[in-house]
């Protein structure tokens, strides 16, 4: 049962439950008996009944096709949970390989579709040989009035509701499971229960007016943190403060001028970046011939916004989208399949541009990247990461990795995540590689000695154990992929 109540300009959501005087525990799935068989569903594995250290359990030895092998238990017509704490078990692993073990527990409120699940995932991490009791705690999904979670579309994360609540009066299954490694695996796990009293009622404040929710420096409105920016005099300030921290720290005593290992041992210094074999070890080397760590961050840049289009009542004192702002604000079409603005044309606001011009003034982007070069040291690092700006990178203070996205023939009969893989075999690889190594972006980058090598796509999905064997017309072509970049950047610099 859930109450809402309003005071003070707040809102309060009380969680109440009708529980028993005594809530002990109550058993889900008995693993001394043959019902834990009949009521287990196996996925890509073997099941059976066992008894180990720890008592009666249920053993899933695991196969090699499946792309998420283990075991689920549904309860047909639910199970109300809201009389009880957490969700435990013991489980082992009871093969001869490290193993994470994926607990996925659904939920949804009675007499709903799927469309209505919620879903609470719980990693256990086993050594070989390896026990541990899980306890997981079982959260209420509240419900506020005036919102939900579906008015803050297109995010990841969303404020006031808990990524780990579930519909405890309606617990529709249990799984457990694996991602397929190709490596054999083997679990044991025990006796399902549910244990303990729920939390005291609890009260989570929402404010009277939710929207808009982010301020006008782009940061969620309703809290505050160290660190948080409160007014643009604060921001102006912040550079006085900056400039002071940075004045008095510096790089590490044991860099040299690449961030490479200053007294470490010295290896022939060839005059780039290149991997080497010391030790019996693969390491980089800089081109001082040091021997070379690379900690970065990516997107060290002024890039990108956010999208406004049909949420700018989530935004307050957003600048228009006119001529005089046209550097803020900038068109964009997303071509992720599961984005909420897929294939649509969009607008989008850069709060770092704008928040940079305000903090720095007529010359913000060169501020911008003056300071980057400066803070990033400061902090021990010693590389601008993928996709950050060219302009920083050129500036030659820091070494960088650059970014190649071939734009050529795919392999039709793969699949992936971004799309589908390149055809390394086709000519239009290597003449799209060419392309953009010879272009504006990257041809400084070829002869540059910061440039530490070449980042080519991004996140890639082979697909399963044979979808490329079957997609492409021979098997090399996966390391094919990722040194022709490299072989093509290193003929650049040869002939010139």
């Amino acid at each position: 049962m859930m109450t809402v109540v309003r005071v003070a300009g707040c809102v309060f959501a009380f969680i109440g439950m009708a529980l028993p005087l005594v809530a002990s525990e109550r058993v889900l799935v008995d693993m001394s008996g043959d019902a834990a068989l009949e009521a287990s569903v196996a996925a890509g594995s073997k099941l059976s009944l066992v008894s180990n250290e720890s008592g009666p359990a249920l053993r899933a030895v695991l196969g090699q096709t499946h792309k998420w092998p283990g075991v689920s238990f549904p309860f047909n017509g639910g199970i109300d949970a809201s009389a009880y704490g957490r969700l435990t078990f013991q489980m082992k692993n009871s093969g001869d390989s490290p193993l994470r073990i994926r607990c996925r527990i659904d939920s949804r409120p009675k007499g709903s579709d799927d469309s209505a699940n919620l879903t609470r995932m719980h990693d256990v991490a086993l050594a070989p040989g390896q026990t541990k009791e899980v306890r997981i705690a079982l959260i209420p999904h509240v419900e506020y009035e005036g919102i939900s979670p579906k008015d803050f579309f297109g995010m990841r994360g969303i404020p006031f509701f808990s990524k780990e609540s579930m519909h405890l009066e309606n617990i529709t299954q249990v799984l457990f499971f694996v991602v397929q490694d190709q490596v054999p695996h083997t679990f044991e796990v025990g006796t399902i229960r549910l244990v303990g009293t729920p939390s005291p009622a609890s009260s989570t404040s929402i404010p009277e007016k939710v929207f808009p929710f982010i301020d006008e420096f782009g940061q969620f409105k309703h809290k505050d943190w160290p660190g948080k920016t409160h007014s643009l005099d604060e921001l102006l300030q912040s550079v006085e403060t900056e400039t002071r921290t940075l004045a008095a720290t510096s790089p590490p005593d044991s860099w040299n001028r690449y961030g490479g290992w200053k007294n470490g041992p010295k290896l022939e210094a060839t005059g780039w970046f290149r991997t080497a074999k010391h030790e019996g070890r693969w390491t980089l080397v800089d081109p001082d011939g040091r021997l070379f760590f690379s900690l970065g961050i990516d997107g060290v840049a002024l890039k990108l916004g956010t999208i406004l289009d049909e949420r700018h009542h989530w935004f307050e004192n957003v600048p228009p989208d006119i001529a005089a702002n046209s550097e803020f604000y900038h068109a964009w079409k997303p071509n992720l399949e599961r984005s909420h603005f897929y294939n649509k044309s969009v607008r989008a606001f850069s709060f770092h541009k704008y928040n940079a011009m305000r903090k720095y003034g007529p010359d913000w982007e060169n501020r911008f990247a003056e300071v980057s070069t400066k803070r990033l040291p400061a902090w021990g690092v010693n590389t601008l990461g993928n996709w950050s700006s060219p302009e920083i990178c050129s500036l030659g203070k820091l070494p960088y990795v650059a970014y190649v996205r071939p734009d050529s023939k795919s392999v039709e009969g793969s699949s992936g995540h971004w799309g589908k893989f390149k055809d390394v075999f086709d000519p239009s690889f290597e003449a799209s590689i060419r392309k953009q190594l010879e272009g504006k972006v990257l041809a400084g980058t070829v002869n540059d000695p910061m440039c530490i090598g070449y980042f080519v796509d991004n996140e890639l999905t082979f697909g399963d154990d044979t979808n490329l064997a079957f997609a492409v017309p021979q098997p090399d072509a996966i390391s094919l992929y990722c040194f022709v970049v490299c072989g093509l950047a290193n003929h650049f610099r040869r002939s010139r």
